[in-house]
């Protein structure tokens, strides 16, 4: 019998292995495509959060996304401190919490995180609330790119 119990369960997180999507990111330029940094094992349900000074605000702004089954990424929350032109209003919920502007129930899904990398605007990324990269650690003035690929 306990043959197979020890068998089943074998066999059980055999196909659990099987079925399990995992993905690499890839921190690249966005013209040359030159990969800057890579990131491997990220799993369906890791977060993403980015967290930067708005140029124009001069105030903290951060965007947290969600790795989807088919490896986009799907925006979960963003958060700001001050309200001016150009911030979405009429995406998902917004609350005031803390003194920042929250909104969540967005349902934005991008297949790529792009920018224009600057030293200036303190920008870091995060990978499930542990720092992955800070300013100083990805190139000046390039335009870059986060991606997520299956493996």
């Amino acid at each position: 019998m306990n043959r197979i119990i020890a068998l089943t369960l074998i066999l059980f997180f055999s196909l659990v292995a099987c079925t399990h999507t995992s993905y690499t990111g890839h921190v690249q330029i966005q013209r040359t495509e030159e990969v800057v940094h890579s990131i491997p094992d990220i799993n369906v349900g890791d977060r993403w959060t980015i967290k930067w000074i708005h140029s124009v605000e001069k105030t903290p702004w951060e965007e947290t996304y969600e790795v989807s089954e088919d490896g986009s990424l799907q925006l979960v929350e963003t958060v700001f401190y001050s309200f001016g032109a150009g911030v979405p209003h009429e995406k998902g919920s917004m609350t005031i919490e803390e003194g920042k502007i929250v909104s969540r129930d967005i349902d934005q899904e991008i297949e790529a995180f792009r920018w224009i990398h600057s030293h200036n605007a303190e920008f870091t990324i995060y990978l499930n609330d542990e720092i992955l990269f800070q300013t100083e650690d990805l190139p000046h003035h390039e335009p870059l790119e986060l991606i997520i690929e299956k493996r």
